[in-house]
């Protein structure tokens, strides 16, 4: 039998994100050739409902975001918030919603 074809995950995820520059890293790789195409999604982990846990501004981070998604092109990208506290949930959707 031949061997299988090689592989390929749908879609990354990249979920409790706590700091920028995990953000950045991650916004990194996705520009990659490899990954250009590859839906993914990223999740903010955030100490209130305009911050990261290391403090960014959570409009920084979706700033970042959104400039890093326009690049990728057709690719499904979304973010998103996780590992919160209730609290502080309808916050933080209102950022991710917020027109650019």
């Amino acid at each position: 039998l031949p061997p299988d074809p090689p592989r390929r995950p749908d879609g990354l995820a990249f979920e409790t994100l706590p700091s920028m520059p995990e953000v950045r890293a991650i916004l990194s790789l996705l520009a990659e050739a490899r990954w250009r195409e590859m839906p993914a999604w990223l999740s903010f982990q955030c100490r209130d409902g305009s911050h990261l846990a290391d403090g960014t501004p959570v409009a920084d981070a979706i700033s970042a975001c959104r400039a890093a998604f326009a690049a990728r092109g057709p690719a499904r990208s979304l973010l998103g918030a996780n590992c919160v506290s209730p609290a502080i949930v309808h916050e933080l959707l209102d950022a991710l919603l917020a027109p650019a």
